[in-house]
C-alpha cells in the first residue's frame, strides 16, 4: 500500500476522532461544556469554540480540506495517534513482554 493511502487513512481516523468529540460536546449541551471549561480556570467561551472546531475540523479532516491547518493545533494528539497506528501495524517491538512470551512460536495469519 502506498504512503498516500496511509496518509489518507490517518487523516480519516483523526477526523473521526475529532468529529466524535465534537458531537459529544453538542450532545452534552454547549452550556455544560462551557461551564466545565470555566471550572478548569479557562474562559468558558473556549468551550463553545472547541466544540465547533472539533466538529468542523473533524469533517474537514475526513474530506481532506485544510488538513494541515486543522491538525496543527493538535500535534500531541497526532503523535499519539501515529504511535498507536505504528504499534498496531508495525508488529511487536523487540524488547517487550509480548516478544519474550512468544519467542520461538509461529504466528497465525
Amino acid at each position: 500500500m502506498s504512503s498516500k493511502y496511509y496518509k489518507y487513512f490517518t487523516s480519516v481516523v483523526f477526523g473521526l476522532l475529532f468529529l466524535a468529540h465534537g458531537i459529544n460536546k453538542f450532545q452534552m449541551g454547549l452550556p455544560k461544556v462551557a461551564g466545565w471549561f470555566g471550572s478548569l480556570g479557562v474562559p468558558s467561551t473556549l468551550g463553545y469554540i472547541v466544540a465547533y472546531l472539533e466538529l468542523l475540523g473533524g469533517i474537514a479532516l475526513i474530506i481532506g480540506i485544510g488538513t494541515r491547518y486543522v491538525a496543527a493545533g493538535y500535534e500531541m494528539d497526532i503523535a499519539y495517534l501515529l504511535v498507536a497506528i505504528y504499534l498496531v501495524f508495525g508488529g511487536e517491538p523487540g524488547y517487550s513482554v509480548d516478544s519474550a512470551l512468544t519467542r520461538g512460536k509461529t504466528r497465525r495469519a
